[in-house]
């Protein structure tokens, strides 16, 4: 008995503390390096911040052309599951998207396509934003 318990500890202390459920939806639509839709919903997702597609200068257009184009080759072309974790204000479901188990967050800000954002005052893409 001891045993089991020991072994039962020891796999509960090895799982993540933020683990959710997670769900291969259907990638209906890209509208942006960080907004999409999947499995019906309406989708933002979690972990950073892309370059809005209205841009405010040439270069967060580029840029959100950029990411959006990356978004919708990873999406087309992996293994995609959705974390969700609530919605916003704007009823839009936020989730994480892991892409072959990557999180998309880790992806697009390592190859310079987003930033790093997890709520608050977003900084602008534009020089003096």
């Amino acid at each position: 008995m001891t045993r089991f318990v020991i072994t039962l500890a020891a796999l509960l202390l090895a799982l993540p503390a933020h683990a959710q459920t997670c769900y291969q939806w259907l990638v209906e639509g890209v509208a942006d390096g960080d907004t999409l839709h999947a499995g019906g919903h309406k989708i933002q997702l979690m972990g950073f911040d892309a370059a809005e597609v209205r841009a405010r200068c040439d270069a967060e257009a580029v840029l959100a052309r950029q990411a959006t184009v990356r978004l919708q080759e990873l999406a087309s072309e992996h293994d995609v599951r959705f974390c969700p974790d609530g919605t916003d204000r704007y009823g839009r479901t936020l989730t994480v998207m892991l892409i072959d188990g990557k999180d998309v967050a880790d992806i697009l800000i390592g190859e310079g396509l987003a930033r790093e954002y997890h709520g608050g005052k977003r900084e602008g893409w534009c020089d003096g934003d």
